[in-house]
């Protein structure tokens, strides 16, 4: 929320949108038929639809989201939301969210509702190490030149590396398809390709084969457990499917 050179007030709301609201008495309808109304020289705005949904800022920081069912308030610092409530029909507040941050401005702790803290543990570089007290338990995370190499978590594959599709280990990028799976807690993963057909190849950690897979232009054949599966492309007329045979 600022003031343009024309002293028109603009607010970029939190989906990215602009909307501005010239400067006339009252700052009366703008585009979206939002309003906007000003209070103690610019310290209080509060923008309102015509559905009745009002947002109110206190010297530029969200302060209440509400409407004719609920209201939201927000407790802020320095653009950040601290604290999240509603108040239940009997008046008291509700805490839906509380945050933390450390003294550098890292997220140390979140609690959402009345579930348990999940807390946040950053390095000297401020870099992300570890999270604990998510559902699944505590997640770490390893780095190498400041590229996640590996991260890990509480029970079966969970335990993830990576390398690049190029074969490049440890330079992850995005796009189409930007890493491979290399290995889990129960299987490695081999890539190969012959006359442009993918192959993926799979074993568990003491070396045993577990399954191949083919991908081509003409469907997919995969040996696993003495059996071989094959899904051929196929075109009915209305399309390509996929017609599956076992051997």
């Amino acid at each position: 929320m600022y003031l343009d050179g024309n002293e028109d007030l603009v607010w970029i709301r939190p989906d990215m949108q602009r909307l501005m609201f010239k400067k006339e008495d009252n700052y009366q309808q703008a585009r979206m038929s939002w309003s906007a109304a000003i209070r103690n020289a610019m310290q209080d705005v509060e923008f309102t639809n015509r559905i009745g949904q009002k947002w109110t800022y206190s010297g530029g920081f969200l302060k209440k989201i509400s409407d004719r069912f609920a209201a939201l308030d927000f407790i802020t610092d320095q653009e950040t939301i601290l604290v999240a409530s509603k108040r239940d029909r009997a008046g008291n507040d509700v805490v839906l969210m509380r945050t933390e941050y450390s003294g550098e401005g890292l997220l140390a702790c979140l609690k959402l509702g009345q579930s348990s803290p999940i807390v946040f543990h950053w390095s000297s570089a401020a870099v992300l190490v570890s999270i604990e007290g998510l559902p699944a338990g505590r997640m770490s995370f390893d780095y190498e030149n400041m590229l996640l190499r590996e991260w890990n978590g509480n029970g079966k594959r969970t335990n993830y590396t990576w390398t690049a599709c190029d074969g490049l280990a440890k330079s992850i990028s995005f796009g189409m398809a930007p890493v491979r799976l290399q290995s889990d807690s129960e299987f490695r993963y081999e890539y190969d390709k012959a006359d442009d057909v993918s192959i993926l190849r799979i074993f568990r950690h003491d070396g045993s084969f577990v399954s191949e897979t083919r991908f081509g232009d003409r469907g997919i054949i995969q040996k696993s457990g003495g059996k071989t599966t094959k899904a051929i492309y196929r075109n009915d007329g209305m399309g390509r499917k996929l017609v599956f045979d076992s051997e």
